[in-house]
């Protein structure tokens, strides 16, 4: 990423360069009009050569920091020996100065402005008239100088910090990706299940029967005529549960992260079974997003299991606090289970959800028949972790 940011702000460099070219060669060339010291005059249009050559080399700043630094410092302290001290021959020095501690070569950095500082104390000492007001001037430079690696250690650290950001966020986008790769792989599963669940058996029933009516039809066909009653149970069979499991699907909410609020639709989608659903929800206005997206998923695999195996005419779905917990009850007034839960009730899946939050999970018949999910979710310490 940081090379990419760097190669659409190498672009900008040569009018960088030809900028700081114009500001620099007319504010030294004011000064040297204005000036009343200039140390060697006949080499004054070397000084302005020295520079237009420092100012120039910034075109490739991003590439030749190093280079670029020590130039633009090399030419500023000779134009100061051979001109004056005058503050815009230093503008190319700055920006390189600025360059090198950017990308990262602080010790570099600091070594120039440290050699800047002597050979600027020394030429004040040895050729100025007024060595104190030439220090003075030093001190304020070197001051500058200072400011201006801060300025280029706080770009990088800012840079390094967008760049992590960047990096998180892609990591983020890919587990993102990654969970909803896996999701639509246990999705299809799931309906593979499903279907193989609810069709097997009725189109076995169907095959075997319609075998037995063609080889009845000819000699008995009053064995064949009950062979095709079969053959039209098992079908209606086939496609209620057909229904049964298409409408088990819809119920399955495509959003990632469901959550309470979103419980309505989900309700909607087992009465469009022919199901009665009661809700009791006193579960309060905030839940932890983890209690309240699991507690969504508990209740919408109690449902499930209610569309596809329980037959229920009713179901009741309770929501309410108890000591720092969230209860959630789901009851029907299905025909409940032979005492043996299978796999394919979903009961895992609820009991994982439940085990990762700390929480409890009971299911069973009821006494007075039909099936029942309760759990307990606790809230006050997923508050407290959160």
């Amino acid at each position: 990423m940081r090379r990419g940011h760097e190669a659409v702000n190498a672009r900008w460099d040569p009018l960088v360069a030809l900028v700081v070219t114009v500001v620099s060669v007319v504010g030294a060339g004011a000064a040297q009009e204005s000036e009343v010291v200039v140390r060697i005059p006949a080499l004054r249009a070397a000084g302005l050569v020295l520079l237009v050559a420092a100012c120039l080399s910034l075109v490739v700043r991003r590439r030749y920091p190093t280079v670029v630094a020590v130039l633009g410092a090399s030419c500023a302290g000779t134009y100061f020996f051979l001109v004056n001290d005058n503050i815009a021959a230093s503008i190319p020095a700055a920006l390189g100065l600025y360059t090198l501690a950017s990308q990262g070569y602080r010790a570099r950095a600091v070594l120039l402005t440290v050699a800047c500082t002597v050979l600027a104390v020394l030429t004040a000492v040895l050729l100025d008239d007024s060595p104190v007001d030439s220090l003075q001037r030093t001190a304020g430079r070197t001051g500058w100088m200072v400011a201006v690696m801060v300025a280029g250690e706080v770009t990088r650290h800012n840079w390094q910090n967008l760049r992590r950001a960047r990096a998180r966020a892609r990591d983020a986008e890919h587990a993102r990706e990654q969970t909803a790769r896996r999701r639509a792989a246990e999705e299809r599963l799931r309906i593979a299940r499903e279907l193989h669940d609810s069709l097997t058996h009725s189109i076995s029933v169907i095959n075997v029967q319609s075998s037995v009516a063609l080889h009845m039809l000819p000699d008995r066909p009053e064995a064949a005529e009950v062979a095709v009653r079969h053959v039209k149970d098992a079908s209606q069979d086939a496609m209620r549960e057909l229904r049964a499991t298409l409408q088990t699907l819809r119920i399955s909410e495509t959003d990632a992260n469901p959550t309470l609020p979103a419980l309505p639709r989900l309700l909607d989608g087992v009465s469009a079974v022919g199901i009665d659903v009661a809700l009791v929800d006193e579960s309060g206005d905030r839940l932890p997003s983890e209690v309240d997206t699991t507690a969504y998923r508990i209740v919408q695999e109690a449902l499930t299991n209610v569309v596809r195996h329980s037959g229920a005419a009713r179901t009741w779905v309770t929501l309410r606090r108890e000591a720092g917990d969230l209860a959630i009850t789901v009851v029907d007034d299905g025909l409940g289970t032979d005492g043996v839960v299978v796999a394919g009730y979903g009961i895992d899946g609820m009991r994982e959800r439940v085990a990762a939050l700390g929480g409890r999970l009971s299911f069973g018949n009821r006494p007075g028949g039909g099936f029942g999910v309760e759990a307990w979710l606790p809230v006050a310490g997923v508050e407290a972790a959160a």
